[in-house]
């Protein structure tokens, strides 16, 4: 049996009927990071992570429409929180006004963008190809703040990549804490994601 097809890559121009985005406000986004700021994150030669330009072409930031749900998408993959993780910075991102999005959670625009392109862009892991979009994308929609896109472990919730060089101004972030002092919800995040919350475990001090 075949098995399903690879996800397309983006054509070399945009479809001649691109669809139209509209603004319109954005929840409060959940994130978690090591620099100080979610707004100015530490730049990369290359993309590292689903949306992320494939040669930093333009900077973004990630977050998740649900308080948890941001735990699941960052450790679900490795199913625990390491303790080299405890000074990691819980923040929320809100925007200041509506926002226009890719809404990649939207079955007919990824229809419009390419009749192949299916769910399987918020989901596959193969990140060339995700991050092939992305760069397409931001130039297709010189007017666009971001990508809204179906979470691959905290479904139902969405999260959002936004291109920070179009909306940093518009966003304002408010810091909850690091992990390390955060248990009772870091807990509960692991709980609903059956995480091991092994930053929390004693540690050896060594010596006799």
């Amino acid at each position: 049996m075949l098995g399903p097809r690879p996800i397309p890559l983006p054509p070399t121009a945009p479809p001649p009927k691109l669809p139209v985005l509209s603004a319109a406000p954005v929840p409060p986004l959940w994130r978690l990071h090591h620099e100080i700021d979610p707004r100015t994150p530490r730049h990369h030669s290359t993309g590292r992570f689903r949306f992320d330009a494939p040669a930093g072409q333009f900077p973004v930031t990630y977050g998740s429409e649900d308080e948890y749900g941001c735990f699941g998408e960052v450790y679900g993959d490795r199913r625990s929180i390491p303790p080299a993780d405890s000074a990691r910075l819980l923040s929320c991102l809100s925007a200041t006004s509506p926002l226009r999005l890719i809404e990649l959670d939207d079955g007919e625009l990824l229809k419009a963008l390419h009749p192949q392109l299916d769910g399987r862009i918020s989901s596959d892991i193969h990140y060339a190809i995700t991050q092939a979009w992305s760069l397409a994308l931001h130039e297709w929609y010189p007017q666009a703040h971001g990508i809204r896109y179906v979470a691959r472990h905290a479904t139902p919730y969405l999260n959002h990549c936004l291109f920070l060089e179009r909306c940093k101004g518009l966003l304002d972030v408010k810091t909850e804490g690091k992990l390390q002092d955060l248990h009772d919800l870091v807990t509960r995040a692991c709980d609903a994601y059956a995480l091991a919350p092994r930053l929390f475990e004693p540690r050896d001090p060594g010596g006799w």
